[in-house]
């Protein structure tokens, strides 16, 4: 019982956490992850060497990038801890139900971005960004799996190996 009540914690607080960025309004949003992006930037020590405009432009370029990386990331935890959470319960198609969740949710985060009426809108493309996320948050659980039942499976193995040697 513990087992499956564990990941019920993760998986509700990364929930948590992306909903509270969803009732950020634009401006709030955008401050966070711009200053984010200049602090990153300055860690760069040629930046400043660079003209204003180029500055700009790579600002620019950065923040879009952050705000893309930070989707992924994000649905990529709640992807993985909801692997996690559906694999405790040992349903069949863990991996399925996860993905329907965190697909699920997505959906429900862009549209409480839009019911907030607080210059954010529904974007298809957060959407995306967001699914990928998850995709890739199922897969490293079941890469993990894959690779833990290898081992066991050449741990079990008497000792003679496919190679000859």
């Amino acid at each position: 019982m513990v087992r499956k009540a564990i990941w019920w914690i993760p998986t509700l607080l990364c929930a948590a956490v992306i909903l509270s960025f969803s009732c950020q309004t634009a401006e709030q949003s955008a401050g966070i992850s711009g200053s984010l992006t200049n602090s990153l930037l300055a860690w760069l020590p040629f930046f400043k060497t660079l003209s204003a405009e180029t500055q700009q432009t790579i600002q620019q370029l950065a923040h879009v990038w952050l705000r893309a990386a930070a989707h992924v990331f994000t649905f990529a935890v709640l992807g993985f801890c909801s692997a996690m959470l559906a694999r405790s319960y040992r349903l069949c198609r863990w991996m399925i139900v996860a993905f329907l969740g965190c697909f699920a949710f997505a959906i429900m985060d862009e549209t409480v971005q839009l019911a907030l009426n607080a210059g954010r809108t529904f974007e298809l493309v957060d959407l995306l960004k967001d699914w990928a996320g998850s995709f890739i948050g199922i897969l490293l659980v079941m890469s993990g799996i894959w690779i833990r039942n290898r081992r066991k499976r050449e741990d079990k193995s008497d000792g003679i190996s496919c190679t000859g040697a």
